[in-house]
């Protein structure tokens, strides 16, 4: 008799219903029948199920294990057995309980001892192994009726199902709960352990059946999911034992992002200090039970508390790697953060600025700053400057011009030239030193003789011993009236340049500063020559015994001499008697003058004269 069954798959989201003919392994007719996924009025056997190809009718033949009752027809009385593959032990009885007045079932296995026969209405026997076996049941009925029922049974236990260890897996992304890393290799050797000749079939936890587990597999239902395992005979598919074990996915670790960590070369050689604090705590994000690992760049790993500060190993910019770590579970998760230096900006060095202590209290009001921020600078832009004093007080930006110091003769300034987008800066000092203001006397005038159309020769040795004395560290310049540079020293013997009279100006320098100077002048005084009232030429006949000679009175020296020096007199009148005059005669005299001024004469005899 054909045994219809109709399954139907139940709905799921828009999964179409389906509507299947099952029939027993005994049926010879068609083994399956497909309705479609709506029902029709007719069935299709699935072994002609041929216009989907990717469906073949075989995988559609669904077979079911019949369990019934054994019809006599002759007999009031029909024996019913349980399923004869479901394990050794097998549950028997008989119809129409209430007419039995006793019975008793010989189960045909004998090597059970006094086990193979029972009293009971429905009794258990346990078969002692796989077997053909006879089952008598001699019932006597309330009526006095006898009657033996009998039936064979071919028993046979199923296979065993080895219990599974539970495999668990770290998730592969956070939060998912799904992973593809579960180890399936040793799960059919479990399960089977020694057997042979058994059929192994999956059904994952949606219903997906697999001849053999993917390895790795992917669990399809997240966090946790129960796979069975069903262990079938061979010969008889029917005939077999399920087990389950679970696919336990572990999530990952929580773990934070770490924004990039920024850092200020201090040599420019790309390696620098790093300030690390807080790294791991926000990796963390509170979490317990967890243990960090650090890695560098090339993979080597680096210690598990990061030394602080940290100095980077790759110039410039280096990948950190993080790993969290569930110290229960062994899963981790990862991320990395980047190690970047900052370049640092250009600080110019800076010349020591000079300013004039005009009143010897070491603080100068003449600080010329108007050139330093462009110095520091250079060509950077973009660039922020400030000023700090040595308390680290912040100065006004620019500095004041001029500026005035505020500690007495030298005094340091920090100046910090900051790029404004990364914040890293680069300072250098600005030195401030006072300089006294030269102390100088004013020259004397200096006076020399016209030596020709107001021009003359000046000593002016003397001038810088007059003008500083011992003072040392000064600078001296020499300008004339029109502002024309005159050499410094000026020449020991100096010619003026304007004539009979010419001033000179006098510029002394703290050389430590052009704007520590002071100022003086002094003339050159060109004196013009006495006149003296003498006659070019004189005559003088050789019988006159003298001749006398004579100039103006008012001057303060006098003195007459003969071309060899010899002094003929030392008042404005000079003599020359006769024994002197032949023994000079034809001789030259000369008169000496006030300030060394000097008129020639001559003195001659006429020609017609001589030897007269």
């Amino acid at each position: 008799t054909r045994i219809l069954v109709e399954v139907q798959k139940g709905l799921s989201g828009d999964v179409s219903g389906l509507a299947h003919i099952a029939g027993t392994t005994q049926d010879d007719g068609a083994s399956s029948w497909y309705k479609g996924c709506v029902a029709g009025p007719n069935y299709i056997n699935t072994d002609d199920f041929t216009y989907y190809p990717l469906w073949p009718g075989e995988d559609y033949n669904l077979f079911i294990n019949v369990t019934g009752e054994i019809n006599h027809t002759t007999n009031n009385f029909g024996m019913n057995i349980s399923n004869i593959c479901s394990e050794f032990l097998k549950e028997f009885s008989v119809e129409n309980k209430s007419d039995i007045a006793s019975i008793v079932w010989d189960f045909g296995d004998p090597v059970s001892g006094a086990d193979n026969a029972s009293t009971d209405l429905s009794p258990f026997h346990d078969f002692s192994a796989d077997g053909t076996y006879t089952i008598i049941a001699t019932v006597i009925g309330k009526d006095g009726r006898v009657e033996v029922l009998t039936e064979t049974i071919n028993v046979k236990e199923p296979p065993n199902a080895y219990g599974i260890n539970n495999l668990e897996s770290c998730e592969d992304t956070f939060g998912t709960g799904i992973s593809t890393s579960f180890n399936t290799s040793n799960i059919q050797s479990q399960v089977l352990g020694s057997q042979t000749d058994r059929v192994v079939t999956y059904i994952d936890g949606n219903g997906n059946e697999y001849d053999l587990l993917p390895n790795p597999f992917t669990n399809t239902v997240r966090d946790r999911e129960t796979i069975t395992v069903r262990v079938a005979r061979n010969e008889e598919l029917c005939c077999y034992s399920e087990i389950t074990f679970d696919l336990i996915v572990n999530p990952l670790p929580f773990i934070n992002i770490v924004e990039d960590v920024y850092s200020c070369d201090d040599n420019t050689d790309g390696i620098t200090n790093f300030d690390l604090t807080g790294v791991e705590s926000t990796l963390l994000g509170g979490q317990t039970g967890m243990i960090v690992e650090y890695y560098d760049q090339n993979g080597n790993p680096l210690p598990s508390s990061l030394p602080n500060p940290f100095v980077n190993s790759v110039a410039n910019q280096e990948t950190i790697t993080a790993r969290v770590i569930n110290s229960q579970t062994g899963c981790y998760d990862e991320t990395t953060f980047n190690l970047i230096v900052n370049s640092v900006p250009i600080a110019n060095p800076l010349e020591v600025l000079t300013g004039c202590d005009d009143n010897g209290d070491g603080i100068s009001e003449y600080f010329d700053t108007s050139l330093v921020e462009s110095i520091v600078l250079g060509e950077q832009t973009g660039m922020e400057v400030t000023y700090y004093d040595n308390s680290g007080i912040q100065l006004p930006s620019p500095l004041p011009n001029p500026f005035t110091n505020t500690e007495t003769y030298n005094q340091d300034l920090t100046v910090r030239v900051t790029n404004s987008q990364t914040g890293c800066f680069y300072e250098t000092i600005l030195v401030l030193e006072t300089s006294s203001k030269p102390s100088i006397s004013q020259p004397q005038n200096l006076y020399a003789c016209d030596e020709g159309n107001g021009y003359a020769s000046f000593d002016t040795s003397l001038i810088e011993s007059e003008l500083t004395g011992n003072q040392t560290g000064l600078l001296i310049s020499y300008t004339d009236a029109q502002g024309n540079v005159l050499p410094s020293p000026l020449p020991t013997t100096f010619q003026n340049t304007s004539a009979y009279s010419q001033t000179i100006f006098v510029n002394v320098e703290n050389e430590l500063s052009s704007l520590c100077f002071s100022e003086t002048s002094f003339e050159l005084i060109i004196n013009e020559l006495p006149p003296i009232d003498i006659e070019p030429n004189y005559f003088i006949c050789n019988l006159d015994p003298s001749i006398s000679f004579s100039t103006d009175m008012s001057y303060n020296t006098y003195e007459w001499q003969f071309e060899d020096g010899n002094i003929i007199s030392s008042t404005y009148q000079a003599n020359i008697v006769d024994e002197d005059f032949l023994e000079w005669f034809g001789t030259l005299g000369h008169a000496v003058l006030p300030q060394g001024g000097k008129e020639q004469m001559s003195f001659a005899t006429p020609s017609s004269r001589r030897g007269n």
